[in-house]
C-alpha cells in the first residue's frame, strides 16, 4: 500500500485504553488510525488537518465547473500551454 493511503489497524478495546498516544501519533506525525470493533471496522483517526484536507478535496471534486477546469488546467500544461509568472502578471508583481 502506498504511503498516502498507509492506515494501521487498531482494537477498539486498545484504542480506549492508550487513546492519549494515538492521539498525539496522529497529531504529531500524521499517522492513521483505522479502529475495528468485534472485527469490523468502525471508525477513522486522522487529524483534524488531514479531515479539513479531506473535506476540501471532496468540495472540488464534486464540483464539476472545478473538475472540468482541472483537467483542462493539466492538458494545458501537458501541451506547453503555460507560462512564467512574471509573464503572466508582470504589470501586478513589478
Amino acid at each position: 500500500m502506498s504511503q498516502i493511503l498507509d492506515v494501521d489497524e487498531v482494537n477498539y478495546t486498545e484504542m480506549r485504553r492508550k487513546f492519549a498516544p494515538y492521539l498525539d501519533q496522529c497529531t504529531k506525525f500524521g499517522k492513521r488510525f483505522k479502529i475495528v470493533r468485534n472485527g469490523k471496522p468502525e471508525a477513522v483517526l486522522v487529524s483534524t488537518a488531514e479531515w479539513e484536507q479531506i473535506l476540501e478535496t471532496l468540495a472540488i471534486i464534486t464540483h464539476p465547473k472545478l473538475m472540468k477546469q482541472l483537467v483542462q488546467s493539466d492538458k494545458d500544461v501537458r501541451a506547453g500551454r503555460v507560462q512564467k509568472l512574471d509573464e503572466a502578471f508582470g504589470d501586478l508583481l513589478g
